[in-house]
């Protein structure tokens, strides 16, 4: 039987020991329990092993851990980032210039001065002389035309065009 004292040894030489030659731990271990049948001596050894591999593992988990924060925070930040870049994508595809190959017609041009004067549709009809259900068709169309939804994206649309000009 072999006695080593192991109360005086630092913990990273004993780890690092541990790590290099774990089989002379094991073999260590069954003497142990074979000669104190697994008493209080045995015990004390297992459990010395035990922590200081939950000190590695713990140890490891930390890292790990770093990581994991790192990788979220690193995500987080991506992920603002591609928001922010729809947004500004959406925001440039509504205040585009509209199509210069966009041709209104001479009663489309009519109408869409009198939407920029804040004419209803009723106005407009009236004073173009046309019917309401007209008016509606032709703003439909021009909304098609310069791919608007409705009024005041129709009005940003071309106030943010001429600004350009």
């Amino acid at each position: 039987m072999t006695l080593i004292l192991l109360s005086n040894v630092d913990q990273d030489v004993l780890k690092e020991d541990l790590n290099n030659n774990p089989e002379f731990y094991q073999r260590l271990q069954d003497n142990l329990n074979g000669y104190y049948n697994n008493s209080g001596y045995a015990t004390q050894f297992k459990e010395l092993i035990t922590d200081l591999s939950k000190v590695e593992i713990q140890q490891d988990l930390e890292f790990y851990k770093r990581i994991a924060y790192i990788l979220g925070a690193f995500s987080f930040i991506l992920g603002i980032g591609v928001i922010f870049l729809f947004v500004k994508l959406k925001k440039q595809k509504y205040e585009g210039e509209p199509n210069e190959n966009i041709n209104l017609t001479n009663q489309e041009e009519r109408i869409s001065e009198l939407i920029i004067q804040d004419k209803s549709n009723k106005e407009i009809a009236a004073e173009l002389f046309i019917s309401l259900s007209t008016v509606k068709t032709h703003i439909r169309n021009i909304y098609a035309k310069l791919e608007v939804a409705n009024r005041q994206e129709f009005v940003d649309k071309l106030k943010n065009y001429s600004r350009r000009d």
